[in-house]
């Protein structure tokens, strides 16, 4: 199951978010926040 869950946010792309993976989208959100 952790293989699964690690594959599902790091590898591959969510059409919601733009094509991106969750810890992409999550990632660059947070260097956004600190860089405010």
């Amino acid at each position: 199951m952790t293989r699964y869950f690690d594959f599902y946010n790091t590898e591959r792309r969510h059409s919601a978010l733009d094509g991106q993976t969750p810890d992409a989208v999550y990632f660059e959100q947070a260097t956004l926040d600190r860089a405010a």
